[in-house]
């Protein structure tokens, strides 16, 4: 079993207004992503979402916690990282932490759980989605794919548990291959529909 460790800087000289984002195009648009990393810039788009009435999925990984808590409010849905759910809810069991912020905010919420898939609330029930069982050779990226994937998903009309589905059949194959971007490449929308009609429609 290998590990790895991610060390992400964001120079504080970077300018944080999100005046200049392209707003007006978002209405084109059938769903919107954004994570923790500016929040300025993703609460905006995310009102530009409501207003356009599309999803709007925040991917809450670690950050500041009112950051997390803010976002999160303004989302359709929230798919948190473990570490992120814990740092938003101010609870170290998953299921305490994603019942409190299922209280906390109006849109869907639910958290990753690598090789456990994905868990999320639907009213008071939690409600799982399991990963597929691969042989992993890199998971770099693999969480980026999955958000991106479940997006997609959303986008394109899936309901919840099978955009989660088609989410964990995508970072599987990404899990396959070796690389972040590289590996990324191999989860293309023909491979993952291959892949999620076999393991799950039929």
């Amino acid at each position: 079993m290998g590990e790895r460790l991610i060390c992400a800087y964001t120079d504080p000289a970077l300018d944080p207004d999100p005046s200049w984002l392209p707003l007006d195009r978002v209405a084109r648009f059938d769903a919107v992503l954004a994570d923790v990393g500016w929040p300025a810039g993703a609460a905006r788009l995310f009102a530009a979402a409501a207003a356009a009435g599309i999803p709007a999925i925040f991917d809450g990984d670690v950050g500041p916690r009112e950051s997390l808590l803010d976002l999160a409010r303004r989302a359709t849905h929230v798919a948190f990282s473990e570490p992120g759910l814990v740092r938003a809810a101010g609870v170290d069991a998953v299921g305490a932490a994603l019942e409190r912020m299922a209280t906390a905010v109006t849109g869907i919420v639910g958290v990753t759980l690598g090789a456990d898939g994905f868990l999320w609330r639907d009213g008071a029930i939690e409600r799982p989605a399991p990963a597929l069982r691969v042989s992993a050779v890199d998971t770099l990226a693999a969480g980026d794919v999955w958000h991106g994937a479940f997006a997609l998903g959303l986008g394109e009309g899936m309901d919840v548990a099978n955009a989660a589905r088609f989410a964990n059949a995508a970072a599987a194959l990404k899990c396959t291959r070796l690389g972040g971007r590289r590996g990324a490449r191999h989860a293309r929308r023909s491979t993952i529909s291959s892949q999620y009609i076999a393991k799950f429609c039929c």
